[in-house]
């Protein structure tokens, strides 16, 4: 998957505070204390919760930032193929059912898009 050259220099950054590199796969980019990976719970108390308050966002679940992604995308007229995949799902539907969200923007272009296909139909 590509990155934002702006995204890929912040991961770099990161790895190599940790004495890592792109190259070495095997390792975690976020390891838990002691190496290896996080439990959903512990991440979420110690990490998650204490970064979202500290930013003015309690509450905000992780799931919140796919949505938000998963909106961002569609409007972007990114195809819900390419945007599933990037927000990890196996197929599209979740992405449409579950994920992205109507915005008022894209409400007034399908009402846009409706008025020039009746005003094409008035022949």
């Amino acid at each position: 998957m590509s990155l934002p050259q702006a995204l890929a220099d912040i991961l770099a950054e990161h790895l190599a505070s940790m004495g890592l590199t792109a190259a070495d796969a095997a390792s975690f980019v976020f390891p838990a204390p002691g190496g290896g990976h996080w439990s959903y719970a512990n991440f979420r108390r110690r990490m998650w919760e204490p970064a979202t308050k500290k930013a003015g966002l309690a509450g905000v679940d992780f799931h919140d930032l796919r949505r938000t992604a998963s909106t961002q995308l569609a409007l972007a007229n990114v195809d819900m193929k390419t945007a599933g995949t990037r927000l990890g799902h196996s197929a599209p539907r979740p992405t449409l059912a579950v994920l992205a969200h109507a915005t008022t923007g894209a409400d007034g272009a399908a009402t846009d898009t409706g008025g020039r296909f009746a005003a094409a139909m008035q022949v």
